[in-house]
């Protein structure tokens, strides 16, 4: 790797930008077509060095547009990465309510999750409840989970009525 790919490859003064910075976008930017065509241009300007003695960094490179992508065009996952910058975003009024724990009355995710206190690319989620984890899941996978349910609930039953209980 390069002394700073960030510089040679992206021409980005930092050795070490955050995802805005990556993209040439203002901190907290929240138009998803703005941040489409911003990974379009990095991607573009990366392209040139797919090949050759900077093939390893721009591979990298790439990856951690495309990784900065997934992050700032999700509104949630945004404002949990723009907490870890530290600095307040655009995006507050896109966050959803925090759900009120009901093993905790009164409670929220917010209070019950844990800050980060590093300022790297590194992206660590909050501590999340089991009702906003499930708000992510596919349909495909509460499919699967609620066969799961059936299925065992099924095999309950005939144990039981086998076994008389």
């Amino acid at each position: 790797m390069s002394k700073n790919p960030y510089a040679t490859l992206l021409g980005l003064d930092s050795d070490s930008p955050n995802y805005y910075e990556l993209l040439g976008l203002p901190l907290g930017c929240d138009d998803g077509d703005a941040i489409e065509v911003a990974v379009r241009r990095q991607t573009a300007e990366l392209a040139k060095f797919r090949t050759g003695p900077k093939a390893d960094d721009c591979q990298r490179l790439l990856e951690e547009v495309l990784r900065a992508r997934m992050i700032l065009i999700d509104p949630l996952e945004r404002g949990l990465y723009d907490d870890t910058l530290g600095g307040s975003s655009n995006s507050d009024k896109d966050m959803p309510k925090p759900i009120t724990s009901t093993w905790h009355p009164g409670v929220t995710t917010s209070q019950t999750s844990v800050p980060l206190k590093t300022k790297s690319l590194a992206y660590v989620p909050h501590g999340d409840d089991f009702l906003t984890r499930l708000e992510r899941l596919s349909w495909k996978s509460i499919l699967f989970l609620c066969t799961c349910i059936v299925c065992a609930t099924s095999i309950i039953c005939v144990w039981m009525i086998t076994h008389r209980v």
